[in-house]
């Protein structure tokens, strides 16, 4: 179970989206090759980390191929999407009902 609190801001939240989306190493999203390396952090969103396959040469980052790719907003503002990124995970309540 994710709790809330690892995902309040953007470095832990994509902290998360590694952990739970790259549990056995990254791989690419189009040749499924493990011959994946570690490039420069996105400009716009530095805590975004980017790879290069360098089977078939494409450039993917840590959302590339989820419903996120390509969004410019913050990662925080997806918090209620994150358990998308890993169906079986479920996120705890960010408070608890006294009833």
């Amino acid at each position: 179970m994710l709790k809330i609190q690892t995902l309040i801001d953007d470095a832990k939240c994509f902290e998360t989206v590694r952990t739970l989306r790259w549990r056995e190493g990254v791989s690419c999203v189009r040749c499924g090759s493990a011959a994946v390396t570690k490039q420069v952090r996105d400009s716009r969103q530095p805590e975004r980390q980017k790879y290069r396959c360098r089977d078939c040469g494409r450039w993917l980052d840590d959302l590339t191929g989820t419903v996120f790719a390509g969004q410019p907003s913050s990662a925080v503002a997806h918090l209620g999407a994150v358990p998308l990124l890993h169906g079986h995970e479920s996120v705890e309540p960010a408070y608890s009902d006294p009833s």
